[in-house]
């Protein structure tokens, strides 16, 4: 079966690379005043572990994902309109097990930024995200396809001169699983309300103050075999301030510390300082390594909100002009609150996440790259489901791409 899935891998790889031929001219369709970009990625290769399980579970495969996506934009006089999108078209061949033909999917995302009087000191912004994927969360464990949406309005004040901005503004968040996940009492909405202030004190340095509220709330209840619960509502607050900015010509940090808290309805809260610490080094314009640190939490089911403390480095380094290496990594230590489930078989509320990423894209033209990239993400979870099945998996995704941009 190994060497199957082996050669299925190559063949995949093969039909990627064979389409490498393409000539550069142009930077997007021109239709009026407005550019309309084009592009296409192809991606083939291995997967480790398709439905994100334990090793005890996990399935392995030959995929190939096929990625259009548009980019659309408008002059930016009176107003400015940006519209972007794309499709991951996800399939699994069942080389290795017949079943993992069945986590074929289609992943999609769209993004919509509407900006009023962009050229004025006082700016109205409307703006709309959205996501359709099955990726697993932090507090599940599989593929489960779900749908998220933010939808928000900021107003943007910038007297003359620029060295001070105070942005406030509001967006409403959901998050809803498919019905037939069985994960309903998962979903939840969120009002969060926010305010951004920047002073810029030196040219390319500016004091920060960043601020805001997440009023997120459950509406559905879990309800199987006699067992009930509901999810804990919370208003999540957080504030911080700091420096974000250059302290040399080529070396720049982001330094801001505050305050978490979940405010939570029931159970545990997290209360706690919060912050990020990171230095970036330009090597030229292309060219920069970054390390930080940063604490932060998130709201989750069935636990109310994990902490999570994460150190990280990232490196793209462009070389000859032609050849872009990329490398990242993060480590991320998280803390889950008191499970709220009434059931003695969740246990534990530690998780050790690691993810490390690596790249190495040829720039063939303008419009075409080709490249080879490899991700691996391991969770260390002392976490049990209500099943007594341990959440740990480790993933490894070796791919050959080629994208295509107009």
């Amino acid at each position: 079966m190994r060497n199957k899935l082996f050669l299925a891998s190559l063949v995949i790889i093969g039909l990627t690379t064979s389409i490498c031929n393409a000539q550069a001219e142009g930077n997007g369709l021109l239709i009026g005043e407005t550019r309309l970009h084009l592009g296409i990625g192809l991606e083939g290769g291995y997967d480790s572990n398709v439905n994100y399980q334990p090793s005890s579970y996990a399935m392995q495969d030959a995929t190939l994902h096929i990625k259009p996506n548009l980019k659309l934009i408008t002059p930016p006089k009176g107003i400015l309109f940006e519209l972007g999108g794309g499709i991951d078209g996800v399939k699994y061949f069942g080389v290795d097990d017949p079943k993992s033909a069945d986590y074929s999917t289609v992943n999609a995302d769209a993004s919509l930024n509407l900006t009023i009087n962009p050229n004025g000191q006082l700016k109205l912004i409307l703006s709309d995200i959205f996501s359709r994927n099955n990726d697993p969360r932090s507090d599940a464990i599989g593929n489960f396809n779900r749908t998220t949406n933010s939808a928000g309005a900021t107003i943007q004040y910038v007297p003359a001169g620029g060295a001070f901005i105070l942005e406030g503004g509001y967006k409403f968040y959901f998050d809803l699983f498919d019905k037939d996940t069985g994960l309903s009492f998962m979903d939840s909405i969120s009002h969060q309300p926010y305010l951004y202030i920047t002073w810029k004190f030196f040219p390319k340095t500016a004091f920060v103050i960043d601020s805001s509220l997440d009023m997120r709330s459950y509406p559905n209840q879990y309800n199987e075999n006699g067992r009930t619960f509901t999810n804990q509502d919370q208003m999540g607050i957080r504030a911080t301030a700091g420096i974000m900015g250059l302290l040399t010509p080529r070396l720049s940090t982001i330094l801001k510390v505050g305050y978490g808290d979940t405010f939570a309805s029931k159970g545990d809260n997290y209360r706690s300082a919060i912050g990020q610490f990171e230095l970036t080094y330009d090597f030229n314009i292309q060219s920069k390594a970054s390390f930080g640190y940063s604490r932060d939490f998130k709201p989750v089911s069935m636990y109310g909100y994990y902490g999570e403390d994460k150190v990280y480095a990232r490196l793209a380094y462009l070389l000859a002009g032609r050849i872009m290496l990329n490398l990242g990594g993060s480590f991320a230590y998280q803390l889950f609150g008191r499970p709220l489930v009434p059931d003695p078989n969740l246990t534990g509320n530690t998780d050790l996440v690691a993810d490390l990423n690596a790249a190495v894209e040829f720039m063939i033209n303008r419009m075409l790259s080709a490249g080879v990239s490899d991700t691996f993400t391991s969770r260390i979870s002392d976490r049990k489901d209500i099943m007594k099945d341990n959440i740990s998996y480790n993933r490894n995704l070796s791919l050959l791409f080629i994208k295509f941009y107009y």
